[in-house]
This record gives C-alpha cells, sequence and structure tokens, in this order.
C-alpha cells in the first residue's frame, strides 16, 4: 500500500544564489545536482526558450545542455541522467532505439512536454511515439484543454490547483504547491496495447501517478478538425477534470509527460507569475520538485515494490541543495 506522506531531512548547504530566476517572494527551494541534464528543443519554434532552467539548474551545479540536433546515439555516451522533450517532432528508428537503449540502462528521467493543436501545428502522434519506445502507457491527446473560468485572462491559459491521489511521488512533488499554469496544453491519455483509453480515475495502475489535473470548469477541443483516435477527450461524453501531468515509474526509471512543456519559459510556464493577470503561481516548483524526487531515487531513496509502486527507503536525504532566494 502507498504511503500518504514522508520525511525528509535535508542535509544541505543554504545559500543565497545570486543570479537565480527569482520569485517575487523569499522562499527555499530544493533542486537537484549533480545531474547532466538535456533539453532536446528540435523543431519547435515556439519551445526554444530553457534559460530560466538552464541558469537555476547550472547553479545549483548541473550540467545542462540545451540542443535542437543532438545525437541520441550519444545520450549512454555522455552518461546524460534527464532528457526533456517539447512535443511536436519527428523521430526516425534509430533515434528511438537509441532512446529506449538510454532509457533502460540505468535510472533514468524522460520528460515528455506536448501542446494543443491550435492551428494544426500541433500533432500529438508525432511524439507518441517516444512514449511508446520507451515502454510507457501515456501518451498525448491529439486535442486542447482550456477553461472559461479558471485561467490566466484567456480560456487557453489554463490555471489548476487541482491534484490527484495521495502517493509517494504526488505528496512529494505538490507539497506546498498552490496553483500553476499551462499555456494552451493538450491532455494525458493511456494506451492499452490496441486502443486509447480514459486516464481519469485510474488510481490503481500501477507505477502510474496523475499529478495535476485541470478544474471541472475546463472542456477539451478538436480544433484542427481531424477527428482520429488520439483525439480521445474531444469526443468523449463525460467531460470534466482532464489529467495535465502524468508520470510512470518504469523499472528504476521515470517518466513524466505533461501537456504542455511546463519546463520551458514559454509565456511564462516555468515560472512564478502569470503572462496575463500578472498574478502568482508556481510552475517552477513542480518541476524543481520532480527533479529533486527524480534526485531521491537516483540516488537510492526509493526502491520499486513488486507491485510496481513507488516506496521510500530513507528519510536522510545526502546532495539535494536547498537554495533561499530573496
Amino acid at each position: 500500500m502507498r504511503q500518504k506522506y514522508f520525511y525528509l531531512i535535508f542535509i544541505s548547504t543554504v545559500i543565497l544564489l545570486a543570479g537565480t530566476y527569482a520569485p517575487a517572494v523569499t522562499e527555499t527551494i530544493t533542486y537537484a545536482t549533480d545531474l547532466k541534464i538535456l533539453i532536446y528543443t528540435g523543431n519547435n519554434a515556439a519551445h526554444t526558450d530553457a534559460m530560466g532552467f538552464y541558469v537555476n539548474y547550472t547553479n545549483a551545479g548541473n550540467i545542462v545542455n540545451i540542443s535542437d540536433n543532438y545525437n541520441f546515439a550519444g545520450l549512454e555516451i555522455d552518461e546524460i541522467d534527464v532528457v526533456l522533450f517539447p512535443g511536436n517532432q519527428n523521430f526516425n528508428e534509430e533515434d528511438l532505439n537509441a532512446l529506449s537503449s538510454w532509457f533502460n540502462s540505468g535510472v533514468k528521467l524522460l520528460w515528455v512536454g506536448g501542446d494543443s493543436d491550435y492551428g494544426g501545428y500541433f500533432h500529438a502522434n508525432q511524439i507518441n511515439p517516444v512514449l511508446e519506445a520507451v515502454g510507457t502507457k501515456l501518451r498525448l491527446d491529439a486535442g486542447e484543454i482550456e477553461d472559461p473560468v479558471s485561467n490566466d485572462g484567456a480560456p487557453f491559459r489554463v490555471i489548476t490547483n487541482v491534484t490527484g491521489s495521495p502517493s509517494p511521488l504526488v505528496d512529494y512533488v505538490t507539497d506546498g504547491f498552490n496553483r500553476t499554469i499551462f499555456h494552451s496544453p493538450t491532455s494525458v491519455i493511456w494506451f492499452d496495447g490496441i486502443e486509447y483509453r480514459d486516464l481519469r480515475g485510474k488510481t490503481n495502475m500501477a507505477g502510474i501517478d496523475i499529478v495535476l489535473e485541470s478544474h471541472t470548469t475546463s472542456n477539451a477541443l478538436d480544433q484542427d478538425i481531424s477527428t482520429g483516435p488520439d483525439d480521445f477527450y474531444a469526443y468523449s461524453e463525460e467531460k470534466g477534470s482532464y489529467p495535465l501531468l502524468v508520470t510512470e515509474a518504469i523499472g528504476v526509471s521515470l517518466v513524466v509527460v505533461s501537456g504542455e512543456a511546463n519546463f520551458m519559459d514559454y509565456k511564462q510556464m516555468y515560472g512564478t507569475t502569470t503572462l496575463y493577470e500578472g498574478t502568482p503561481h508556481q510552475g517552477s516548483l513542480i518541476v524543481d520538485n520532480i527533479l529533486s524526487y527524480y534526485y531521491l531515487l537516483k540516488n537510492d531513496q526509493f526502491i520499486v515494490t513488486p507491485d510496481g509502486f513507488l516506496t521510500q527507503t530513507t528519510p536522510f536525504v545526502f546532495g539535494l541543495i536547498a537554495i533561499t532566494i530573496i
């Protein structure tokens, strides 16, 4: 059975880090450190700015590379720990095989961020082969989620504070969380090997955690009108809240799938203030907590139980850096 709460004692140095992308108020943020991270922007013209993440994680003692032309066969050679993908790109079989080999070579984190189908610019099935290659059940829907009630000045600027069912991962990642922004996101569904399925209410799927969902005031749309099986939620009879950020533990590695590339600076998603209304949000907190959780996983603070769940092995954490931001 999953434990609901667990506690961490940070044995680290609290420092004032000049040059960090800072929130509007004083707070202490915990960053993973000593990781090799690749942000692959590919041909996604909208998602090329990751300077906020780059500065924070470089200053915290990580090696961060941003590339639009990476040799995926080099992932293992370069000992990359974390790969972050914004969607809207195609990969050939050689790329996918290299990515799969890397993902299964140790304790890895793969984060795939989606986009909406606005104007037909994004097609979920372009990036879904990456998810298939690493063996996750998770997929990106081919539509868009909007919320006419809970938003940052426009329905496509979805704001949510809805978290998933308690678990070690969800409790850790959402600790201190209030609200965050998804700019024109899609949603997350799952694939049973034959057809796409509704992920909502699935609390008994081994290794899968729904971290964030939209409010019940949100809607699912098909904006490019190219109806297909991956336009799942737009044509579902059951409306309401939709999964926006979901994880799956596969072996000793972790996959994160989100309806937008929350780790990018695009439209202030990896940030602390909304773009249109200028109100606080915690997009960077969610990203940072996921990376910190992965750090614990990588450094044997968690183990995978026979039923596929993660459980904590010790309350002590070595190596995470707590940084006071003013």
